[in-house]
């Protein structure tokens, strides 16, 4: 997502930073247990309720939720 599109929606994007020329990242990328840093900035993970996604390298994240969903195309599965 552009981040002007997130601004539009009102979202915070969370997401790795790479060069836009080359792809390269800038900074730390954003897997694992660097997202949970980075969410951990903007949010108080205690009070999530629900947390879906798409990949088993979210698991740290889903154990903060008080209900987490795997998604596989249009399923949406119990973690």
């Amino acid at each position: 997502m552009e981040p002007i599109v997130v601004e539009e929606l009102g979202l915070s994007l969370i997401a790795s930073r790479v060069d836009k020329y080359t792809g390269a990242h800038d900074g730390e990328n954003c897997y694992v247990l660097q997202k949970v840093r980075r969410m951990r900035e903007l949010y108080d993970l205690s009070e999530m309720e629900s947390f879906y996604s798409d990949s088993y390298s979210d698991d740290p994240l889903a154990q903060y939720a008080k209900a987490s969903y795997f998604v596989v195309g249009n399923d949406i599965k119990p973690w």
